[in-house]
C-alpha cells in the first residue's frame, strides 16, 4: 500500500483500491526505499510506518536511520490526502537499530507485534501511549525463529484443512453413489441439496478445493442420466 501511494501521483484515485478507513484507528505500513515499479525485487531497506488516525500522527521506526525518512515523508503525505485528514510525521531516532544490512525485515515484524500487543491492545482507550521503541532490545535470530515457527503453523494448519475437505468430498461422492444403487429414484430436490452442501463444503476450503465442484457435478448428472429411463 505504501509503494502504490509514493508512485501514484494523485492518491484519490487509489480510494476505490484500497480499504475503507472510515473505522480505522491505526494503519501499520512497511516502507521500502524501492523507486522502480518494474522492479519486483528492488529495493534494499525496510522500515516501519504506524498512523494513529484518531491522533492525526504518524510515527517512523527505521532500524537504519534515516535512511527512509523520504519515503515515509511522502506516505504520510499522500496518506494524510487520501483521508482528507493532516498528520504530523514524527521520525523517531530512538528506534532500536539492527547491526548488519539484513535484518531490517525482521526489525520491522517484531516492531509491529510489539506495537500492537504490548503498546495499542494492553492500554486502556483513555491512556496516553508512549509509541517509543526506546530501550526496546530486538534479537533477531529469535524473531527469524519466530516468523519460521509461525509459517510451519500456518502449513500444517493448510494441510490439515485440505486432509478434511478431501474426506468430506470422498464421503460426499460415495453417498450420492449409493443414492442411485438399484432402481432407487432420487427426485431433482434431494440432488440439488446434495449439490448446495457440496458447495457449502468447498466455501469452507481453500479456492484450490472449488476445482471438486465440477467433478461432483458431473458425478450427479451422469449418474442421473444412467440411471432415470428415458420416456
Amino acid at each position: 500500500m505504501s509503494f502504490m501511494l509514493i508512485q501514484t501521483p494523485n492518491p484519490l484515485t487509489l480510494r476505490d483500491a484500497l480499504p475503507n478507513f472510515s473505522k480505522i484507528t491505526h494503519i501499520f505500513l512497511p516502507i521500502n526505499d524501492c523507486c522502480n515499479p518494474s522492479v519486483a525485487e528492488g529495493g534494499s531497506h525496510w522500515s516501519l510506518l504506524v498512523v494513529s488516525i484518531i491522533d492525526g500522527l504518524a510515527f517512523h521506526y527505521d532500524s537504519l536511520h534515516p535512511s527512509n525518512k523520504d519515503e515515509a515523508v511522502t506516505t504520510t503525505k499522500k496518506l494524510g490526502t487520501l483521508l482528507d485528514k493532516e498528520l504530523q510525521f514524527l521520525d523517531l531516532a530512538d528506534t532500536p537499530q539492527q547491526e548488519n544490512s539484513s535484518d531490517c525485515g525482521v526489525f520491522v515484524c517484531v516492531e509491529m507485534k510489539h506495537l500492537l500487543l504490548k503498546k495499542l491492545l494492553s492500554t486502556h482507550n483513555k491512556e496516553q501511549i508512549n509509541m517509543s521503541m526506546g530501550g526496546k532490545h530486538i534479537d533477531a535470530p529469535y524473531g527469524r525463529k519466530e516468523m519460521l515457527r509461525v509459517i510451519e503453523g500456518f502449513r500444517k494448519e493448510g494441510e490439515r484443512r485440505r486432509s478434511y475437505v478431501a474426506l468430506m468430498f470422498e464421503a460426499a461422492l460415495i453417498l450420492i453413489d449409493r443414492l442411485f444403487i438399484g432402481d432407487l429414484r432420487v427426485r431433482t430436490k434431494r440432488i440439488r441439496r446434495i449439490h448446495h452442501e457440496l458447495i457449502d463444503v468447498a466455501a469452507r476450503c481453500p479456492i484450490s478445493n472449488f476445482a471438486l465442484i465440477p467433478f461432483a457435478s458431473a458425478r450427479i448428472a451422469v449418474l442421473c442420466f444412467t440411471n432415470c429411463p428415458i420416456h
